[in-house]
């Protein structure tokens, strides 16, 4: 037999201009099938809807804020803003039990009527003549019901945030309503979200899962802003005021730290407690230059301002040392 190698040349050729019109030629995507369009075009109508309920949404939102200018009789205004409030809120929320395909509408729905929610306090004032302060307390205190039971239902992370929004300001409405002190604003920031955080710690199980995030979170950001704010009106301020402050952000950072132990909010422990300690250190050395009438004298009433400044130097001092004790125990265990 001979060997042609003319042959195997042509042969090589072939195989090659087969395997590159073979490279490319585009692989077709296999044709749907009339249950995967039936899904698509379910989808997409679903994803329209949805637009057209957000953008339906907002037109109400809006025409509930002109409807309270209306010339109508105050109380019917009232009253109209609280039926078609109470009849978003509510028929969002049996919708979403009963349907499973139009939960997108049912939230759209509740979305609606908590949207509308701070409208009726702004109508309970200027239209029923309720006190503003009386009205900010109702409706937070409604609001925090509301939003409360919509997470919960809905399994909604935002409104779980809005919900943190209405207790905050429901602790804040207390303030002007017993015309307490610019103090007690900062002091109810750091305390709902110390009290907040300590419920999170002690009873997990108790707190629905949708609100573990948005409490530690708030947490972390209002008492921040309520420490900041105090600084920014120190001149409404007194020293005992700060040492209150400073003391309450100490706990609420100790608590976070024991819901999560990490070293930033340690870090802030240990910062937070020496500012306060120097604080109470300060205010107890300065106390008889105020007058001796509040019966609270350490025998310093004789010491001169450099004399006063070495007390306060030796209070920064034992400070300092605690700090450096307990970083040597801390690097050890």
């Amino acid at each position: 037999i001979k060997h042609n190698p003319s042959k195997n040349v042509a042969a090589q050729e072939r195989n090659t201009n087969y395997e590159a019109s073979e490279a490319e030629t585009p692989l077709s995507s296999p044709p749907l099938t009339s249950q995967q369009e039936k899904e698509d075009n379910e989808k997409q109508s679903i994803k329209n809807l949805n637009i057209l309920l957000y953008v339906g949404s907002f037109l109400i939102v809006a025409a509930t804020a002109l409807f309270v200018t209306l010339t109508m009789p105050p109380m019917i205004r009232l009253a109209g803003m609280v039926v078609v409030t109470s009849a978003f809120y509510v028929g969002g929320l049996i919708l979403y039990k009963r349907s499973e395909r139009l939960r997108s509408a049912a939230t759209a729905f509740v979305g609606t009527g908590l949207a509308i929610l701070p409208f009726v306090g702004v109508a309970l004032s200027s239209l029923a003549g309720v006190a503003p302060e009386i009205s900010w307390l109702i409706i937070s205190l409604i609001g925090v019901v509301a939003f409360a039971t919509a997470a919960t239902i809905l399994q909604n992370e935002f409104i779980s945030y809005a919900t943190m929004a209405f207790v905050v300001s429901l602790a804040l409405s207390f303030v002007p309503t017993m015309q307490l002190s610019v103090m007690w604003y900062f002091i109810a920031l750091i305390l709902v979200s110390t009290i907040m955080n300590l419920g999170n710690l002690l009873w997990p199980k108790r707190i629905p899962p949708i609100f573990a995030k948005s409490i530690q979170t708030s947490g972390t950001i209002m008492t921040p802003v309520a420490l900041i704010s105090s600084l920014l009106t120190s001149s409404s301020m007194n020293l005992w005021m700060y040492e209150i402050l400073f003391g309450l952000a100490t706990l609420h950072y100790l608590v976070l730290w024991g819901v999560k132990h990490t070293r930033i909010y340690e870090y802030l422990v240990r910062s937070l407690f020496t500012i306060t300690t120097l604080l109470i250190g300060i205010d107890l050395i300065d106390f008889p230059t105020r007058g001796a009438s509040t019966g609270l004298s350490l025998g310093l009433d004789n010491l001169g301002i450099g004399q006063r400044m070495a007390a306060i130097g030796v209070v920064w001092l034992i400070l300092a040392l605690a700090q450096v004790v307990y970083s040597l125990l801390r690097a050890k265990s």
